[in-house]
């Protein structure tokens, strides 16, 4: 098995982090700041991140999709491997799929696991969809199943009805670090409630324990919440500076009106808008160059390939 670092991440050099995002992660929790506040510290760190990488002399336009197949198909020329089988999580996916667009010959079979669409809109609909598919499954799963439709009836109701509540009037929680100087009250709203179940969700390790995680929290127990705040006040382990130039270079900022007009809960919808809005800020300011972009065309392929998408309680 061979285990690649792509370029600004991991064991490769230079790294591109941006512990100014880590620092304003944990401002926002001592000031309990607002939405808009919590926007303007995050972009303010970003950009700072992206003038001192820039002060180091690297060259931001240098990390981009394009970039990172060319290195893979470097590497599997390097190693003298005539054909290899791929393995691709999220990003990874979109990343094996341009070298199945760009480097056929060398490929064996690819596995994608958690797709990552070619055409990378930052409008979401797809993710919207997923996340609303995902929450509609782990309801009628958990209802189909008789122990845990016994111990949380109802917990569909349950959670929109809680996410609306939070969305009128945000729950309080208090946090305390003493390592991050943080004891302070922070609030918890309906988006908040929505991203920790989709974080439940898309880790193997806690998806089966979601009915039970969901069903605290709509009781007002707030403590494993809480360890999720916790862990952001980390050093964070995503290189956000390469993170930002390759999707700031392949995405597109299509119109958003397919994604509000999804017969979803508004809620997720809003999320995904807060994301959309965010990422716009910062591309427009993060130095790329959209020449740079792989145009990555699949209608239809020899090579053997198994997309897994699919995931249960």
């Amino acid at each position: 098995m061979i285990l690649f670092d792509q370029r600004g991440n991991g064991y490769s050099t230079p790294k591109l982090n941006c512990p100014e995002m880590d620092e304003a992660t944990r401002t926002a929790f001592r000031e309990n700041a607002s939405a808009s506040e919590k926007t303007n510290l995050f972009v303010s760190a970003f950009l700072s991140c992206r003038d001192r990488l820039v002060d180091e002399n690297i060259e931001l336009q240098a990390y981009n999709l394009k970039e990172n197949v060319a290195d893979i198909e470097d590497l599997r020329s390097a190693l003298n491997i005539q054909q290899w089988n791929l393995y691709g999580i999220s990003y990874g996916t979109l990343v094996a799929q341009g070298l199945m667009s760009q480097f056929p010959e060398g490929i064996r079979s690819a596995a994608l696991d958690s797709v990552v669409h070619i055409d990378d809109d930052v409008a979401n609909v797809e993710a919207a969809k997923a996340i609303d598919q995902r929450l509609l499954s782990i309801f009628a799963d958990c209802e189909a199943q008789q122990i845990c439709g016994r111990d949380y009836p109802g917990l569909e109701q349950r959670f929109w009805n809680e996410v609306n509540r939070l969305n009128e009037t945000p729950a309080t929680i208090r946090l305390v670090s003493e390592e991050f100087e943080v004891d302070h009250d922070v609030s918890f709203d309906g988006k908040d409630l929505v991203y920790y179940a989709q974080l439940k969700l898309e880790r193997s390790s806690t998806m089966k324990f979601v009915p039970y995680r969901l069903d605290r929290v709509i009781r007002e127990n707030y403590s494993d919440v809480r360890l999720e705040m916790l862990e952001d006040l980390e050093d964070s382990l995503v290189s956000f500076g390469t993170m930002l130039s390759t999707r700031c270079t392949q995405s597109t900022f299509n119109d958003t009106s397919a994604l509000t007009t999804l017969p979803i809960h508004q809620t997720i919808i809003d999320r995904e808008l807060d994301s959309y809005n965010f990422m716009l800020l910062i591309c427009n300011s993060w130095e790329t160059n959209k020449a740079n972009k792989l145009e990555i065309s699949i209608s239809s392929t020899n090579i053997p390939t198994y997309p897994n998408t699919e995931w249960r309680v």
